[in-house]
């Protein structure tokens, strides 16, 4: 499995997390919350952050010790305004107010999106290169 499907593969897991977090976001201004919004837009959201750790920890392993030192920071950076997101997400579903609550999630969602975005940008920055240029035209290997 490459690092590129390694991301994939935890993006995707986030996909049905982001989607009740939407759906849990949708009441209509003026009435109150369901039970079980606030626990289930708490579970949402961490499952989305737990995604986002285990990504940079599998993609630490699977550098193949290459250094990746150097995109800590960038990711460090995401990764706090992705938690940043998800305490605001929980506090605006916690005060009961659905239009604070469908902003919030909005802005976690692109958080979520801009997290993945990056973690993306860094596995094709430090993806090993071919060397050399394409083959010439009638050297498809054959030798005969």
């Amino acid at each position: 499995m490459t690092m590129t499907d390694i991301v994939r593969v935890h993006q995707a897991r986030c996909v049905p997390h982001l989607a009740r977090l939407r759906m849990l976001a949708a009441a209509q201004t003026g009435t109150p919350f369901p039970p079980g919004v606030v626990s289930g837009v708490a579970a949402a959201v961490g499952a989305v952050v737990a995604e986002a750790i285990a990504a940079e920890r599998d993609m630490a392993a699977a550098s193949g010790g290459r250094d990746t030192g150097a995109d800590q920071p960038l990711l460090a950076a995401r990764l706090h305004r992705l938690h940043r997101a998800a305490r605001d997400a929980m506090a605006s579903a916690r005060n009961g107010n659905p239009a604070i609550l469908r902003d919030r999630v909005h802005r976690f969602d692109t958080m979520t999106s801009a997290m993945w975005t990056v973690h993306l940008s860094v596995v094709e920055r430090n993806r090993p290169r071919r060397r050399g240029g394409p083959l010439p035209a009638g050297s498809a290997g054959g030798g005969i």
